[in-house]
């Protein structure tokens, strides 16, 4: 892979994907905001890929930095969803008896949960499943990290709040050391365009945007697995390209039911400066265009035994009904926000699902004829959708 120099530091696209050689790698590490991005669902794909890469004898690399940070954003997304929970489980104005008292027991097993056990809990087991190897912080790299801050080399910025980026650099530079004693490089997966940059102009680092697309570039890697893969992804676009295909139904049918689980980010236009919005419903029209789905549009990612997990990138045609409604003031009355009409529309969005399925049999192209789906996760935990111009409701304003 080229590198750019890192000097003259310009608004442009974070560099592309980089092509490994499989015996040059021997690692991989995974920034805080990819976790963040799936929502923290560490049980489900891809986040629960990583436990296959001990097969592909590559260690997942944890810096100090990194799982401290992950640590702390996962505690408050855990004390958030404990919340929601135990307010949910509030049900004895209306429920059953049974119900109240279910929801009664629930209620007591989970006092004794806090945001940080559970986040600890799952990170815990997350990393035992993946074999993952902590590595302390190179503060040895100090002298290198403080001229790069200066300079205004990656992923340092030369404007902005340039020292946000000290953990992520320390986290870098702790990754190139092991990657320099080990004469290995490293996969880095991360959104931040800066550290991008830098992993482009380090000998040691590999830097992936997703962690889809750092599984299907080891998937690529590795030519026994490549050529094992090829019958199996043809089988697969063959499958779901089938309006009959019971493969396909299936997954329609857990493509619907997960997008009205999902949470949903609105994004719209109009003359009034300040609005929000509720999302009332959100419902799946159709999965489109079966009939061109092709390679890359499916790619396996990992095949065992008895399982497969492929990734797919598709279009879903959705119908969102949503409130908008101007914003006055801090403390906005719940009779503005739900005296705002309604507003449906259709929208078409490209989403990304990594999928596993088990075979009764060992795993072949006829064996996945009577496949069951195992696993059916999108790639992030909420979807974007773009709404158009709106004209959010204002109080006390009637037709």
């Amino acid at each position: 892979m080229a590198k750019k120099s890192n000097n003259a530091q310009q608004a442009q696209p974070a560099p592309s994907a980089p092509t490994i050689a499989l015996d040059r790698v021997g690692g991989i590490a995974i920034d805080t905001n990819i976790y963040r991005k799936a929502g923290f669902k560490f049980r489900t794909q891809p986040l629960a890929a990583l436990a296959g890469i001990k097969g592909l004898q590559i260690a997942h690399l944890v810096p100090e930095i990194w799982r401290r940070e992950l640590e702390a954003h996962a505690k408050d997304w855990a004390e958030a969803r404990l919340h929601e929970t135990r307010h949910a489980l509030q049900i004895g104005d209306w429920a059953l008896s049974a119900q109240a008292s279910t929801a009664t027991d629930l209620r007591a097993h989970l006092q004794a949960d806090s945001g940080e056990s559970i986040a600890s809990r799952l990170i815990d087991a997350h990393y035992a499943a993946s074999g993952a190897v902590q590595l302390a912080t190179a503060w040895k790299a100090g002298p290198r990290v403080l001229s790069d801050y200066f300079e205004g080399r990656y992923p340092f910025e030369r404007t902005g709040d340039k020292k946000s980026e000290f953990p992520d650099a320390f986290a870098l530079a702790t990754l190139e050391a092991w990657g320099e004693k080990m004469v290995k490089q490293v996969i880095v997966v991360t959104e931040d365009e800066g550290c991008l940059w830098a992993c482009d102009a380090s000998k040691y680092l590999l830097g992936f945007r997703s962690l889809t697309d750092a599984l299907r570039a080891l998937n690529e890697g590795d030519q026994t697995r490549k050529i094992a893969a090829a019958e199996l992804e043809l089988f697969l676009v063959k499958e779901l390209k089938s309006e009959v295909s019971s493969l396909r139904k299936d997954l329609d049918a857990l493509i619907g039911a997960e997008i009205e689980r999902m949470d949903i980010e609105l994004d719209a236009d109009s003359e009034v400066p300040h609005f929000d919005y509720d999302v009332d419903t959100v419902n799946l029209l159709s999965v489109i265009p079966a009939s061109t789905l092709r390679p890359p549009d499916l790619q396996v990612l990992s095949v065992g035994q008895h399982d497969l997990t492929f990734s797919w990138l598709f279009q879903v045609e959705v119908e969102v009904s949503a409130r908008f409604y101007r914003i006055v003031g801090r403390n906005l009355p719940q009779t503005h926000r739900y005296g705002a009409p309604v507003d449906t529309r259709v929208i078409t969005i490209d989403v990304e699902a990594v999928i596993t399925l088990q075979t009764p049999d060992v795993m072949s192209a006829v064996a996945l004829k009577h496949a069951l789906v195992k696993s059916f996760d999108f790639a992030t935990s909420s979807l974007w959708l773009y709404f158009g111009d709106v004209d959010p409701w204002e109080p006390d304003y009637e037709e």
